[in-house]
């Protein structure tokens, strides 16, 4: 009976360290997945994050990425040394339209000139080759007390010509010792007055020159100033200055576009005048003259 129940004991201890064997590797089997259980939703969740911002290369191009240029703030002039801001200052000139307006001041056109005469009067004749003989001509050169220069624009051209004289109370005031002008910003010398060629200022901004030779025969021609500086004759007269001539004088009023025309051979294109005529025709172009206002150099 003792064996009996020593072997139902035993059973029952081994079926109890069964049950409860099973039990506690059950127990640790869902331990095990209850830890494994968020590393996997984990590596999933970040799967499905990745598939969601990693697009293929090819489905959008990449973007080229812009230049930045950061401007250099320009250096101001005023810090300069004064050879550098001449030269800054010319550079930024350069720039500038070439079409820009030409200078319209006829005091800053010819003021090379004008300070040329003003050196001349003021300190003594040279004899210069650009200008008139009759400034030194004589015994006693002319001086800047009587001496003096006008603008006036003779061609229209809106750009005034220089002309230079001296005052004088008789009709040879209107006389012209040197005259300048301005052609497309160049300064031109057109002509000077000699002993025996002279050119005077007539009425409508017109020019008679007068030559006469040992023979008493003048010339005399009236002139208008054009756009391109040259002088176009209007009316030529060879005429002789003694009423008792007999030789032949001479008009023409059919000169055409032709500078200097005095200086060809007229008989040949003109034709004979009565001497009475020659004699009108003479006071008429004389009569014409009109004085100088001038400015004067000692003013």
């Amino acid at each position: 009976m003792i064996i009996l129940m020593s072997g139902i004991f035993a059973m029952f201890v081994g079926l109890v360290l069964v049950v409860r064997y099973s039990m506690h590797k059950e127990f640790e089997n869902n331990a095990l997945a209850t830890a494994e259980a968020p590393s996997e939703g984990s590596s999933e969740t970040a799967s499905e994050a990745s598939s969601e911002v990693s697009l293929p290369a090819s489905s959008e191009p990449a973007k080229e990425e812009e230049e930045v240029v950061t401007p250099v703030p320009e250096k101001s002039t005023d810090t300069l040394p004064p050879s550098q801001r001449q030269q800054a200052a010319a550079e930024e000139a350069a720039k500038e339209p070439s079409e820009a307006p030409e200078e319209s001041d006829p005091a800053v056109i010819y003021e090379d000139i004008l300070s040329f005469y003003q050196e001349q009067l003021e300190n003594g004749w040279t004899s210069p080759e650009d200008a008139s003989e009759l400034w030194y001509w004589g015994e006693t050169p002319v001086s800047a007390d009587i001496a003096g220069y006008e603008f006036r624009d003779m061609n229209g051209d809106g750009t005034p010509e220089l002309l230079l004289s001296i005052k004088d109370e008789s009709p040879y005031d209107s006389m012209i010792y040197d005259f300048y002008t301005c052609i497309d910003g160049e300064v031109r010398h057109l002509f000077s007055c000699e002993e025996k060629s002279t050119w005077y200022l007539l009425e409508n901004n017109e020019l008679l020159f007068y030559t006469s030779d040992s023979d008493k025969t003048a010339k005399l021609a009236r002139y208008k100033l054009d756009e391109t500086g040259e002088f176009v004759a209007q009316e030529v007269l060879i005429h002789d200055g003694d009423t008792w001539t007999d030789h032949d004088e001479f008009y023409t009023k059919e000169v055409g576009n032709d500078p200097n025309y005095h200086d060809k051979d007229l008989p040949n294109k003109m034709s004979a005048v009565m001497h009475d005529t020659a004699n009108a025709i003479y006071d008429h172009l004389t009569e014409k003259r009109i004085p100088l206002e001038l400015t004067m150099f000692a003013a």
